[in-house]
């Protein structure tokens, strides 16, 4: 059993020195008890560190959508095309006055709070509020920038309706 990893050679203490496998060290050098614990304080400093990288990662900087309407359109039009579009992917929106509506998306234990200003050509999405979203002045959860641009792209594909 000498030649598996993490088994000492006939004749060995555990305690005093035991071999391994390791890459780019020769086959049966020996380490001492010492050396062991330094190895295993470099692997969980190493798996503390991924974990603290995989956390950050679920965050990004915070985007703010937008675009341009296809064809001619009233304010009233752009703000039904504008409705429709949140409605259809879960997002209440309110209005807040001529040419600005407030959108509210509520996922769970999320929420992520928008507000809409627009005009007969264009309108953008800017943040305003979160709950849950790990929101810190600059970054916010990776899905609130997927949640922006689905808004977005289904407001673009929104048909004017009515005259």
């Amino acid at each position: 059993m000498s030649g598996r990893a993490g088994f000492a050679p006939a004749g060995t203490a555990l305690g005093f020195a035991t071999t391994a496998v390791v890459p780019g060290i020769p086959r049966g050098a020996v380490f001492s008890e010492g050396a062991m614990t330094a190895t295993r304080r470099g692997l969980v400093a190493s798996t503390l560190g991924a974990t603290a990288l995989a956390a950050c990662a679920r965050t990004a900087p915070i985007q703010e959508g937008g675009g341009e309407f296809i064809g001619p359109g009233t304010l009233s039009q752009r703000a039904d095309q504008i409705r429709r579009a949140g409605a259809g992917l879960g997002w209440r929106t309110e209005p807040l006055g001529p040419g600005r509506m407030l959108g509210t998306l509520n996922l769970r234990t999320h929420q992520a709070v928008v507000e809409i200003p627009y005009d007969t050509r264009r309108f953008s999405i800017r943040y305003v509020s979160s709950s849950n979203l790990d929101y810190d002045g600059n970054a916010i959860h990776r899905n609130y920038n997927s949640w922006v641009q689905n808004l977005q792209n289904a407001i673009m594909a929104q048909p004017v309706v009515g005259a």
